[in-house]
């Protein structure tokens, strides 16, 4: 600048957020000249101006006898070769240096007809359209319209010259693009280009990265509606960023809700982190690593390790893993080579997955240490033709003992084949031959488990309870022989700590018989309530099974009949009497498959069966229940 030059005539103040090129292509043009001859004149460097240098501000605002302090503002000064900064904000050079350039005609517009200057001196650029994360328009909700790509940045920044061909444009409102809602990431956007701060948790970071980072995780959020394959439009790109903003604006909380989501989409951990956290972390592990992305960087690193089933030496975002800390079904069934269903159900049973969705279930994450000691004792399990054959246990004896509790399977689910751990096992028969006497021969009235059972009548569950409860102190081991069957204990000692209660009442068989009905109907009319019965213990081999009393019987008669007591008491013939009542629409109760066979409610009899024969015969009404 060449202080002793007068200040300009032919002036104006700059437009709010103009860019100072802008704003001297103005002036030049308004004073009869082209931006670089003009520069040259008044002393001004225009590669300056252009890189925001202060002494080039200063020198155009005393010129123009203005206000320097919103040019300052609306300046993107270079700080080094590669980066910008305005109002507090660094931008790397990429981001604010773009050959294209993009407008708002609303903005144009207002310009031209309240500017007071001819309308292409009064239309000014803004440097906020120079800012790629911005798309639209804030006060007009347009996006924001290219009209020119240039790579001489003088002739790009001569706005005042290159905006006239496109003024009619401008005017008639020809270049409009149709209203977009407000979007509250332009808003906060546009006020931190300013220098303000919105008290929002995104203002704690550098402006780029935040912006980046959200438009990212907004990008991947609507990876399903827009695939990777899909170049987005600016106005998808500003969807994205708002989609993003909705969760970057309220903290790590709600961004690792919204990971979350980004996992368990349709999908599993298998298909890696780049197909399920899209493009979020593709440019993360591929390009972002200034250090102005670190803390971004570092929240979705320690998101990844906290969530994802990761391997010792995968590396995630430039973090080598050291120790597996979560395993899902499928990298432990990897791990360990076992079927992920029975994995999924010994899991569940353990507590460390839930019963959920298949489509859920991929994503059941648990703890790796855990799981791994779940899984250690199953992979050394023995199934039931391995425990018989190493413990010499007979396979009824081994399911009476399983049944009674005194050997626990290995959790491997519900509805799995049993596995044991060796070492229950021989913890079971430690516990049967504690004190135990070591003969090469059975003495007299010494025998085996089996074998007392047998001259007992009684069950296995009873003499190992009574060795365990330490009832029984004659027990000796057989050292010709191995595991369970070398077990002997004495029959004479047993023989009087049986106690058995007397059962009262019939057995289903032989209420069967009684009321004519076969002993799966019994049991069907007892399992459905039909019939009531007390479960009590068989008095000679005290397992459990079901009674009828008289009462019980009584009971049932007093609502049922079957056709053997209705043919008995009528001295008829049983096919007789069920066609008979089938003839009067009398009909067994149940479903169709009769699973109580041919018994009938009493009511229904006398209703039409009894009634009919008594008008067939004459008769006086009969009575039902002193016939029964």
């Amino acid at each position: 600048m060449t202080s002793a030059l007068p200040r300009l005539t032919l002036r104006f103040d700059p437009a709010p957020g103009e860019a100072p090129a802008s704003y001297l292509s103005r002036l030049a043009m308004r004073n009869g000249a082209n931006l670089e001859s003009f520069a040259v004149l008044i002393g001004i460097d225009l590669s300056d101006l252009i890189d925001g240098a202060p002494h080039a501000i200063e020198g155009l605002a005393q010129i123009a006898d203005t206000d320097p302090r919103p040019l300052r503002s609306a300046s993107f000064s270079r700080v080094s070769t590669r980066s910008f900064e305005r109002n507090g904000n660094v931008f790397p050079r990429q981001a604010v240096r773009s050959p294209t350039t993009r407008i708002c005609p609303d903005c144009l517009r207002e310009d031209a007809r309240g500017s007071g200057l001819p309308h292409q001196i009064g239309m000014a650029f803004r440097s906020n359209w120079q800012v790629p994360f911005l798309r639209a328009c804030p006060r007009h909700n347009r996006a924001l319209v290219e009209v020119w790509t240039d790579s001489d940045r003088t002739k790009r920044h001569d706005f005042a010259t290159r905006i006239g061909l496109f003024m009619p444009q401008v005017i008639t409102g020809a270049l409009d693009t149709p209203s977009l809602p407000v979007s509250p990431f332009e808003q906060w956007l546009v006020r931190r280009l300013d220098g303000e701060t919105t008290g929002l948790w995104l203002d704690r970071f550098e402006l780029t990265a935040a912006a980046t980072f959200t438009e990212l995780l907004g990008r991947s959020l609507l990876l399903e509606k827009f695939p990777r394959s899909l170049k987005l439009s600016p106005v998808r790109w500003r969807m994205a960023a708002d989609v993003g903003f909705f969760s970057a604006s309220q903290g790590e909380a709600q961004i690792r809700e919204a990971l979350l989501h980004l996992q368990a989409r349709d999908g599993s951990p298998n298909d890696g982190l780049h197909a399920r956290l899209g493009p979020l972390y593709d440019r993360f592990s591929r390009d972002l690593e200034g250090p102005e992305f670190t803390p971004f960087r570092t929240l979705l690193r320690e998101h990844i390790l906290a969530t994802w089933p990761l391997a010792p030496d995968d590396d995630v975002l430039g973090h080598r893993v050291e120790k597996r800390r979560l395993h899902s079904i499928r990298s432990l069934s990897n791990a360990t080579g076992m079927g992920t269903d029975r994995l999924r159900k010994a899991l569940v049973d353990a507590g460390l997955v839930p019963e959920t969705s298949a489509r859920r279930a991929a994503w059941d994450l648990f703890d790796a240490d855990a799981a791994e000691a779940l899984v250690r004792p199953m992979l050394e399990g023995l199934g039931w033709t391995d425990v018989i054959e190493r413990f010499n246990f007979p396979r009824d004896q081994l399911e009476i003992m399983v049944k009674a509790g005194f050997i626990c399977p290995l959790p491997t689910g519900a509805d799995t084949y049993p596995s044991f751990h060796p070492a229950e096992i021989q913890s079971f028969l430690d516990r049967l031959l504690l004190g135990g006497v070591a003969t090469s021969q059975a003495m007299h009235d010494f025998h085996d488990i089996p074998s007392a059972c047998r001259r007992l009548v009684c069950s296995a569950r009873e003499i190992v309870g009574l060795i365990f409860d330490g009832k029984l102190k004659k027990i000796s081991r057989h050292t010709g022989r191995e595991g369970y069957l070398a077990v002997l204990v004495n029959v004479r000692e047993i023989r009087p700590l049986l106690l058995r209660a007397k059962a009262t009442g019939l057995t289903v068989e032989q209420a069967a018989e009684r009321l004519g009905v076969t002993q799966v109907q019994m049991r069907a009319m007892i399992r459905d309530g039909v019939m009531k019965a007390d479960f009590a213990p068989n008095p000679v081999t005290a397992k459990p099974q079901y009674y009828v009393t008289e009462a019980h019987i009584s009971d049932f008669r007093t609502e049922f009949m079957t056709c053997k007591e209705l043919a008995d008491w009528l001295r008829l013939d049983r096919d007789a009497t069920r066609k008979q009542l089938k003839e009067v629409g009398v009909h067994p109760i149940g479903p169709p498959e009769k699973p109580y066979g041919f018994t009938y409610r009493r009511l229904r009899i006398h209703e039409r069966f009894v009634q009919a024969l008594q008008r067939g015969a004459g008769q006086a009404v009969i009575d039902m229940d002193a016939g029964s």
